[in-house]
């Protein structure tokens, strides 16, 4: 995860609401099933493969998300599910 970011909202968190509130409204995944889904994402776009995926679709300056914004996309997700599921 890179350090250089230290921005715990970006426009990308909401994004990850977004596909909370469709895993669960419209797919119908369960609280654990998102946590895991949004937690592997995280993990997943972090690595140097993660990394070089979004800079070949074009985000050239890519470095990998902080700790801290990664938590976040996590919690924005949870809260997008969470609203699509329960209200």
């Amino acid at each position: 995860m890179s350090s250089n970011s230290v921005d715990a909202l970006d426009v990308w968190s909401v994004v990850h609401h977004l596909w909370g509130a469709y895993f669960g409204a419209i797919l119908g995944f369960t609280a654990w099933e998102m946590l895991m889904v949004a937690t592997a994402w995280e993990l997943m776009e972090n690595t140097p493969r993660g990394v070089a995926l979004w800079v070949a679709l074009g985000e050239n300056n890519y470095t990998g998300d902080s700790a801290v914004n990664s938590v976040v996309d996590i919690v924005m997700t949870m809260t997008g599910w969470y609203l699509a599921t329960f209200h």
